[in-house]
Formats: structure tokens, C-alpha cells, sequence
């Protein structure tokens, strides 16, 4: 395996767009496979690469812990401020996203939920396809949030997001409506 190392997102998109690649390759042959003797070869040759992946995310990740800050554009939202972007629970399903949110004017909930709509930028300034998500800014603080406060808002970046992210240099803030034009 051939991996690239991003500088704020390490080998993790090289080595999931590996093994999500190569499993789907089974995946395809299995579906197509009429011989039972070799679907359970292929079967189990997909259990040692599940096995495999989760092992190396592990081992890059305790060689290098995804501990900084990832780069943003400011959001284009005076009502808040985006202090912080981390990455968790990075996993052969993707990895979590962790939003530090300052509140700059009262915000009402008004019984919606309320979302930030972003997407990852290559060195380039280009979008990365597939790359789309929002994160959720949880109504556990009530149905309102005065100025001042401090809260987060979590999210995701799916497996096949993250093949795509090898040239990733930061996050750009979008819209509602850029992100429904999926």
C-alpha cells in the first residue's frame, strides 16, 4: 500500500481510500460469484482487510494523533464564530468532526434544529467532491443562545468523503442552499 501524508489529515485519507477500495473490489466480486467455495474464500479475504484497515488506522494514528486544529474560512455568519475544528473518532467509517462555537448575537431555535453547512477545499482552492456535510448544534441548551456562550456542534465526514480528502487544505463554510445542490 502506497500512502500520501496530508499535512493536517496525515496517511488517514490515503488508507482509507485503500481498503475502501480494494473491499469494494471484493464486493463486487462476490455479488458476482457463483461458486460457493470462492465466496467464502472471498468472504473471509474481506474479514482479514476489515481487520487489516481497522489496524492501521490505529497504528497512524498512535504514530500521529490528529491533534491539531483543522484550517477554515471564516463563517459567513455574524451570529456566530467558529473557534476550533478537531477531528475524533477517526474509524474505517470515516471520522468525527468537532465544532468550538462562540455565540456573537442571541440566537432562537425557534423549534428547528440548527445547522453549520460546510465542505473540504483541496491545496488548489478547488471543492473536493463529495465532500458536502452539515453539522448539528444541539438544542440541549435550551431554546436559546444568549451571546457569549460557548457550545459545539458535531459531525462526520464519511469513508468514501475522505478517499477524496489526500489533498485537503481547509474547510470552507457554505449555505443551506450550496449545500442542498448536492
Amino acid at each position: 500500500m502506497k500512502t500520501s501524508k496530508n499535512e493536517f489529515l496525515g496517511e488517514i485519507p490515503s488508507i482509507q481510500k485503500y481498503y475502501h477500495d480494494k473491499i469494494g473490489e471484493i464486493e463486487k466480486e462476490i455479488k458476482t460469484c457463483t461458486d460457493i467455495n470462492k465466496a467464502f474464500k472471498l468472504d473471509k479475504e474481506q474479514q482479514q482487510l476489515k481487520e487489516e484497515w481497522e489496524a492501521k488506522i490505529k497504528e497512524s494514528m498512535n504514530a500521529n494523533p490528529l491533534a491539531a486544529a483543522l484550517p477554515s474560512e471564516p463563517i459567513n455568519d455574524p451570529s456566530l464564530s467558529v473557534t476550533k475544528i478537531s477531528v475524533t473518532n477517526v474509524n474505517t467509517m470515516g471520522f468525527g468532526i468537532k465544532f468550538a462555537i462562540k455565540i456573537n448575537k442571541d440566537i432562537k431555535f425557534d423549534d428547528k434544529d440548527l445547522f453549520i453547512y460546510y465542505q473540504a477545499i483541496d491545496k488548489d482552492g478547488k471543492e473536493i467532491e463529495g465532500t458536502k456535510t452539515k453539522s448539528l448544534i444541539r438544542r440541549d441548551y435550551g431554546q436559546e443562545l444568549k451571546a457569549g456562550t460557548d457550545v459545539e456542534a458535531t459531525g462526520a465526514w464519511s469513508t468514501k468523503a475522505i478517499c477524496a480528502m489526500e489533498d485537503f487544505a481547509k474547510i470552507k463554510f457554505i449555505s443551506q442552499t450550496e449545500f442542498e445542490k448536492k
